[in-house]
């Protein structure tokens, strides 16, 4: 368990808006996951200002020409988007999150379409563009039995965990640019499942690097230089918390398992 039940705790707002700037603009191979998503309010925000971020860049141009909300959805010249993922343990709130994710597509916060699926995404980080559907995902899971969703998509990560959750997640987060057994994906070659292959015979791809968001407590034990700013958000008068913004690529992850390899001999 990453959090305790008995008590939760939702990130203040000020707090939200200062993450969701710090990463933005969002590239379009971006899948940003909060990890005890709750009941998705976080990433649902995120979702939304996204949803704005698209609808400005399809203002009227200079020529006249301008397009609406279903634009950015259906059409193949549109923007290709981000995509977004909230994982909790509790099946409750997880419908919870459902729920709102529903009514805010109803409501037209966030457009309204077809999930991009886990083979399509894979497949369109290698082809270097993505559907224009808005990915927007809940799912009730133990996110360290999800190693794939580190290895192959979290790009951002926004944490609010108790310090023994961060020192059970860090393991995960330090999934860049690895193979399914943990090897770097330049020394080694592995066989994915045949459930991971899609309909084009293609394997899911490693990601690059990610940028991980932990608000009130530190990661524990990271790797020297990946901690790329500390900044005090004021959550209430003479009340201001910490967050901290970390960056590891494949070559942190690289540098990190040579030196572990050298200690042990």
């Amino acid at each position: 368990m990453l959090a305790p039940r008995k008590t939760l705790w939702s990130t203040p707002r000020p707090v939200l808006d200062h993450v969701i700037g710090l990463v933005s603009p969002l590239q379009p191979n971006d899948v940003v996951c909060d990890i005890g998503c709750g009941d998705g309010r976080c990433i649902l925000e995120w979702a939304t200002a996204y949803s704005r971020e698209l609808l400005l860049s399809k203002e009227p141009s200079s020529s006249g020409s301008s397009a609406n909300r279903d634009d950015i959805v259906d059409s193949t010249e549109s923007p290709t988007t981000a995509g977004f993922v909230g994982l909790d343990i509790d099946p409750h709130r997880i419908q919870h999150a459902t729920d709102a994710l529903t009514r805010a597509r109803r409501e037209g916060t966030i457009p309204a379409s077809l999930d991009v699926q886990f083979h399509a995404l894979a497949r369109a980080r290698r082809e270097g563009t993505i559907s224009a559907a808005l990915d927007v995902q809940f799912h009730c899971a133990n996110a360290l039995e999800r190693p794939d969703l580190f290895r192959e998509r979290a790009t951002i990560v926004f944490l609010y965990l108790i310090p023994r959750g961060l020192q059970l997640i860090r393991p995960l987060l330090m999934l860049v640019g690895t193979t399914k057994e943990g090897e770097d994906d330049d020394c080694r070659e592995t066989d994915p499942d045949d459930d991971q292959i899609d309909d084009d015979g293609n394997a899911p791809i490693p990601i690059a690097s990610r940028t991980i968001i932990s608000y009130m407590a530190p990661l524990p034990d990271m790797p020297e230089g990946t901690l790329v700013r500390r900044d005090k958000i004021t959550v209430q008068t003479d009340t201001a918390w910490p967050v901290y913004v970390y960056r590891v690529s494949r070559t942190t992850t690289t540098t990190t398992r040579m030196e572990k390899q050298q200690q042990q001999h």
